[in-house]
């Protein structure tokens, strides 16, 4: 039909695969889109089977899923717009990778048959290439698990740092490898025991360090959902973290590649916020990501008018006494929408133990302490003492009465040491900061503000120390003043902390006066239609008596 084809070429047209491509191309490959029904539940692919078809949803949703162990694993929900079956086309198995099956009544999906795939990837080499990078992207995806995805949050993006800079330091490993050897084989010929355990252990060490790049490399995502940008950075055995950036609060995406970098087919795309920004650094096709993410970002905003509308109607609705709930719906756009779940951070050793923990939420409030290394300052004298008190007493150097009370109150000078570090805390609730340093026996101060008042967060993490063990100052400027968070345990998530819930207070003001400009709407059509269809009675005008 017309208007099947009509809303493809739409669709195509949004579509990060075609970008680059005129309509009279678009036009060419609508052509040979064919159209099927299907049930809820019912199996559109089953994994294993040989692919024959490539996919497009155009009305309803399906999910994507895997058997495994511990049951059914849900992959991700596709809406229209969204593509699927590429992979096993593509790859040499020709099988699919994935169970995919309808979710929405009714679900259609446009298709193309496997000859009409491949003559159109033979045709436009860049569709060619952006299928091959959601591929990789995709077997990435399934081989990593992201438990931290909220209710039907999809993954369309995973990438990592270009192979180019793991290879970069895995040649500076074989170079060390092979000095670490031939100081081995020196050693041996030349009968020096000494020289050449030396080499063997530069050789260990060569090796180890090999594991630890390619460990550390793999360990680096950049992730794109259909609600947010996400960097996942990881220190093997040292910390872990995770900035992201919500789609719909998204200003600008740019690229920024080197002479090098256009060379091997690598650059950084930025994404910009008011108040942040997430850099995906050295990443390979830096333009087809950027495409990617331009496409989810105008998605996001397409669906936030979509929900103000779908309010706007329900309250005019109920105003008009009406069913809210009979409000008409796209078809597969869940509602109501669902919240982006807040920013979580992988719990250190020292946050798994209650007395040391750094950061923990009690309801909408978050509380970070200082790192656990100023605790190690401010009581390795006390410590120290502690452990050369037990020692003279154990060899009897020392009388056992006065040890003990000198031991006491040695181990209450660390107490109170123990105790003003973990007073000194810094706390984000859904409104307000607060800065609360409350002395043992002692005095307490405080301080607060609001959070609709932050003007800016930075975060300063210098010195080798502090990058090691991944702790810094966050510094918030309220309306001219500062509010430091000093030496805190992951500053770049305590500051994505902030920006989430300044957004998300930003967000209910926002409703709130949205919602309150509905109502007002909504009054003056009830009274219209209260007008127009209750006229006054005869003889009456509406208008005022005479004097």
């Amino acid at each position: 039909m017309p208007q099947d084809r009509d809303r493809i070429l739409q669709i195509l047209r949004k579509s990060h695969l075609f970008v680059g491509l005129d309509d009279t191309a678009l036009g060419t490959i609508a052509d040979r889109f064919k159209f099927t029904y299907y049930k809820p539940d019912e199996l559109i692919c089953r994994k294993g089977e040989e692919a024959d078809r490539f996919y497009v949803v155009y009305r309803g949703k399906v999910e994507v899923w895997v058997e495994e162990r511990g049951g059914r694993r849900s992959l991700g929900t596709l809406i229209p717009g969204d593509y699927f079956g590429e992979e096993g086309l593509i790859q040499l198995s020709h099988r699919r990778a994935a169970n995919v099956s309808a979710v929405h009544n009714p679900t259609v999906v446009a298709y193309l048959d496997e000859r009409n795939f491949k003559e159109i990837v033979a045709e436009f080499p860049d569709v060619y290439a952006n299928l091959k990078m959601i591929v990789r992207s995709r077997q990435l995806a399934r081989a990593a698990r992201f438990d931290w995805l909220g209710k039907d949050e999809s993954i369309y993006l995973v990438a990592r740092k270009h192979a180019a800079f793991l290879w970069l330091r895995m040649g500076a490993t074989a170079a060390f490898l092979v000095l670490a050897g031939l100081l081995a084989w020196g050693g041996r010929a030349s009968g020096l025991d000494f020289l050449y355990w030396l080499g063997v252990l530069a050789l260990i060490g060569a090796v180890g360090l090999g594991i630890w790049h390619y460990v550390d490399w793999g360990n680096d995502y950049y992730i794109v959902t259909n609600q947010r940008v996400i960097w996942l950075e990881k220190i093997v055995g040292l910390y872990e973290s995770r900035q992201e950036a919500p789609l719909h609060v998204v200003h600008s995406v740019n690229i920024n590649t080197t002479q090098i970098g256009r060379l091997l087919g690598y650059g950084d795309v930025g994404v910009h916020t008011f108040t942040s920004s997430i850099t995906m650094k050295e990443v390979p096709d830096p333009h087809r990501i950027a495409a990617l993410v331009n496409e989810h970002w105008k998605r996001a905003q397409e669906r936030q008018k979509l929900a103000q509308e779908i309010s706007m109607r329900r309250t005019v609705r109920e105003t008009l006494n009406l069913d809210p709930n009979a409000a008409s719906l796209p078809p597969g756009i869940p509602w109501p929408p669902q919240p982006l779940p807040p920013p979580q951070t992988t719990l250190s050793f020292w946050d798994k133990i209650n007395v040391f923990k750094m950061r923990y939420e009690e309801g909408d409030k978050i509380t970070f302490r200082k790192h656990w290394l100023v605790l190690m300052y401010k009581t390795w004298l006390p410590f120290c003492l502690i452990l050369l008190n037990i020692t003279v007493m154990v060899v009897g150097w020392f009388n056992l009465i006065a040890g003990a009370f000198t031991l006491l109150g040695l181990m209450g000078w660390w107490l109170y040491q123990y105790v003003d570090w973990r007073n000194d805390i810094y706390q984000v609730t859904s409104e307000k900061l607060y800065d609360i340093d409350r002395k043992p026996l002692g005095s307490e101060q405080r301080k607060e503000a609001p959070l609709e008042n932050v003007l800016s967060i930075k975060v300063d993490r210098h010195g080798l120390l502090r990058v090691l063990f991944n702790f810094g100052n966050v510094i918030v400027d309220v309306s001219g003043s500062k509010f430091t968070f000093d030496n805190i345990y992951n500053p770049a998530q305590a500051q994505q902390d902030i920006f989430w819930r300044m957004d998300a207070l930003k967000r209910k003001k926002q409703t709130q006066q949205e919602l309150q400009e509905y109502k007002r709407i909504a009054r003056w059509l009830k009274i219209y239609h209260q007008e127009t269809h209750n006229p006054p009675p005869p003889g009456e005008t509406g208008e005022f008596p005479a004097d």
